[in-house]
């Protein structure tokens, strides 16, 4: 009995030693939470006011930031002001620019699409023209891109059948950048057109332009755009002296802006036809023609004086140098009678300069061969263009042209040799919009050999401009 009351006994005090243990443990197993949840309050406090701190350290950051931008566009405005003080204004371009070549077939400098950049210190213009053109030919001509009058059949050669054409070929397209630089603003201009070889692209014109500079590919010193008629031709008037060469032009104004000279170096591309005997003797040309011209402006209109000195390099039988000096002379102008009439005139005379006239370049009539002496010898070119023009009203004008040109014959040259040409045209040009004109003409020309045999054409000849 006594073992087994110890035993109760016993039983009785680990139980409440395990209860006891229990509930203390319990007991402060509660308490730490209450002090890990007072912790965690305290914690959340802790991040809240962080947070607050960080918020107020964000502000700061934020206002830094803006003072940045601030700062960064006071930079800007700066650099923009430190760009006008070392570029020229890009407006003064056309103050700067004291010479302008315009062609009646030129498109207008208002077309196209402009592209400033983001300094506004320069510009990128886009432009073009679509140009439908197309002609009903009576007799003697089988050329579609040009009325040449050099081209015309004589005699037995001639051609009486009628002939009607379209062609898409005059269109151009142009790209046009102008841009402040550090001394004057500059141009860059290129113009294509579709009248080159197999009807593809070819360069009208490639040029840099700054202040009183000119590098590049465009009108050459010796020709005057100002006194060539519009015409629905591309060539224009048989006579009319018009020709892009590579060059290097300077220009001025003098005496109180009354007169302005031009000079400038130019390509030498001589346009001369070797005989058989001579095909392997093509020489390198190694003088740059030399160009000057001299306008004097008054207001009724202007006059114009332009010379051109040549050195064209041959080789003979023998394969020995020879040098031949060509050189010409160019009168031309504009008289204004009143604001509807107006009169154009071109006079040219030169030796080796048969290139500059429009009906005998790429003839190959520069020089001409003696068979005799086995020499060359330049050929005496001359010719004469007169136009008179008429506003019947402000959106519809006309131009009444007549033109001739001619060389000076040797003796050894053949009978059916080119001696001479005439050319008459009239038209009428109606300007539907800015940019949208269209153009009806008659031309007729004649072309007269070195025997006296001649061959005539005709042509009824229209065109449709589209500029963009």
């Amino acid at each position: 009995m006594l073992i087994n009351i110890s035993s109760n006994n016993w039983l009785k005090k680990s139980c409440i030693l395990i209860f006891f243990i229990f509930f203390s443990f319990t007991t402060y197993a509660q308490q730490d939470s209450s002090l890990t949840d007072r912790n965690l309050v305290s914690s959340i406090k802790d991040s809240v006011i962080t947070d607050i701190h960080i918020i107020k350290d964000s502000s700061v950051t934020d206002t830094l930031f803006n003072n940045t931008v601030q700062d960064s566009l006071i930079s800007d405005e700066q650099a923009q002001k430190d760009s006008l003080i070392e570029f020229a204004p890009l407006k003064e371009t056309v103050k700067d620019s004291i010479f302008k070549d315009v062609n009646p077939q030129d498109i207008s400098d208002q077309s196209g699409y402009v592209i400033d950049n983001i300094g506004k210190w320069g510009k990128l213009r886009i432009y073009g023209s679509m140009r439908l053109n197309g002609a009903y030919d009576l007799n003697g001509l089988t050329n579609t891109n040009s009325f040449s009058t050099y081209d015309i059949p004589v005699g037995e050669a001639a051609i009486d059948q009628a002939r009607f054409f379209m062609t898409p070929y005059q269109s151009r397209l142009g790209v046009e950048i102008t841009r402040s630089g550090l001394i004057k603003n500059f141009r860059i201009k290129i113009e294509t057109d579709f009248l080159g070889a197999n009807n593809g692209l070819r360069i009208r014109h490639a040029f840099v332009e700054t202040g009183n500079f000119v590098i590049g590919q465009t009108w050459s010193t010796f020709t005057d755009q100002n006194s060539v008629p519009q015409t629905v031709d591309v060539d224009g008037p048989n006579s009319s002296v018009q020709l892009r060469t590579v060059r290097i032009r300077y220009s001025d104004m003098i005496l109180n802006n009354k007169f302005k000279y031009i000079v400038s170096l130019e390509a030498p591309d001589p346009d001369v036809v070797l005989p058989d005997s001579l095909k392997d003797l093509i020489p390198a040309q190694f003088l740059p023609d030399a160009a000057g011209q001299l306008i004097y402006k008054y207001t009724e209109g202007y006059l114009s004086l332009a010379g051109i000195i040549r050195g064209i390099t041959v080789k003979d039988s023998s394969g020995s140098y020879d040098q031949i000096l060509g050189y010409g002379f160019l009168l031309s102008g504009s008289y204004k009678l009143d604001t509807n009439n107006k009169f154009l005139f071109q006079g040219v005379y030169g030796a080796a300069i048969s290139r500059y006239i429009t009906a005998l370049k790429g003839k190959g009539i520069d020089l001409v061969y003696n068979p005799n002496n086995q020499l060359f010898q330049a050929t005496i070119s001359f010719g004469l263009l007169a136009s008179y023009l008429h506003n019947w009203r402000s959106d519809i004008s006309s131009a009444f042209t007549v033109g001739m040109v001619g060389i000076n014959n040797k003796d050894y040259e053949p009978a059916d040799a080119f001696s001479q040409s005439w050319y008459y045209s009239a038209n009428v040009f109606w300007n539907a919009l800015l940019g949208v004109r269209f153009g009806l003409e008659v031309a007729n020309g004649r072309r007269i050999n070195n025997d006296g045999n001649y061959g005539k054409a005709t042509r009824v000849g229209f065109i449709f401009y589209a500029d963009f």
